[in-house]
């Protein structure tokens, strides 16, 4: 009952037919929270839920990487976590083969690219990289075109990253929080814009 009350009075929020895609993210992050709920409802692994602040720091952030084509703006987010140890090279194949098989669904809002794909032995660690663009890069979604935010999400398993994504995608709702991180000029500015948010516990 909770979630369908937050997706009634998120949709409620939203009129304008440009708005599409932040109502697209809040409803998003609404059922990642139920997962979350449903997690500590059924006390299951709870504790293994990492928080998006659990996940960052200036290791994984870069920014005004000078991309000329999205294929090269995914490879570079992916090499951001291939540093850590956290995924393969080959994560970022996986990703680039999901988007010429399946089109530019990753493009989420205007400016946002969500780079992700499964775990085919190649990921061994939860963990989200961030990067700016110098310039933007197109992905062939007129609505979200020209992409300057690229956010790579690893996930070794389908529980451990829920919540993290959930505040994630809190953060990114905000217009201007995409504005701010896109603008930044340094990696400890990005860090710093998400690491100051509040999150909002699931059915608060």
């Amino acid at each position: 009952q909770c979630l369908v009350g937050s997706e009634m009075c998120i949709r409620d929020r939203y009129t304008d037919i440009a708005d599409k895609q932040y109502l697209q993210m809040e409803i998003i992050e609404e059922l990642l929270s139920g997962e979350d709920t449903q997690t500590e409802r059924g006390d299951k692994n709870l504790r293994g839920q990492l928080n998006i602040w659990d996940m960052l720091n200036e290791g994984v952030v870069q920014v005004k990487f000078q991309a000329e084509s999205w294929q090269e703006a995914v490879r570079e987010g992916v090499s951001l976590l291939e540093k850590t140890g956290a995924v393969e090279a080959s994560y970022a194949d996986n990703i680039v083969s999901n988007i010429l098989q399946m089109g530019p669904y990753m493009a989420i809002m205007p400016q946002v690219f969500f780079s992700h794909a499964e775990n085919n032995g190649n990921v061994y660690s939860a963990a989200i990289s961030i990067l700016t663009l110098e310039k933007g890069v197109t992905v062939g979604r007129d609505d979200c075109d020209p992409i300057r935010l690229v956010i790579t999400l690893a996930a070794p398993d389908s529980t451990a990253h829920l919540r993290a994504v959930a505040q994630l995608f809190s953060i990114l709702r905000k217009r201007d929080n995409v504005d701010k991180i896109i603008n930044s000029k340094n990696c400890a500015s990005i860090v710093k814009i998400i690491m100051q948010q509040k999150w909002r516990e699931p059915c608060e």
